[in-house]
């Protein structure tokens, strides 16, 4: 009876830990289209943007308008996850990604935070 309930109590926190987690297919996809708009849905109050070593970090409104001007010279090819992984110390989801554009290829790296069972975008890192 113990290990049917450590059992249930195991499969209903991970059911609700997936359901709080953002749409990684969704992220996938608007970088793929290079829907600047639908990416930041996910965003934070404050974004670091890192694009081949200029860091900064912005509002969420501000974040937006420099992924729009790097994606208006960058057109999007496609964008594939080579990894992806949690923390469930610090409630954190990251993903590494590959982004194709018309120029060049980009190393991507995604970190999310949990905030109120809801997860934020708070960084992206774009490296040729």
């Amino acid at each position: 009876m113990i290990k049917f309930l450590a059992l249930t109590f195991i499969c209903i926190v991970t059911c609700f830990s997936a359901l709080a987690q953002p749409s990684v297919d969704d992220v996938r996809n608007a970088l793929n289209e290079g829907a600047v708009s639908e990416v930041a849905k996910y965003f934070d109050k404050v974004v670091d943007i890192t694009i081949n070593s200029q860091q900064s970090t912005y509002s969420k409104s501000q974040a937006e308008v420099v992924l729009k001007k790097f994606f208006a010279k960058n057109r999007t090819k496609s964008f594939s996850i080579k990894h992806k992984g949690n923390a469930a110390s610090d409630n954190s989801i990251f993903v590494i990604g590959e982004l194709a554009t018309a120029t060049n290829p980009y190393k991507t790296y995604l970190f999310f935070k949990q905030k109120n069972k809801v997860y934020f975008l708070q960084e992206i890192r774009l490296e040729q």
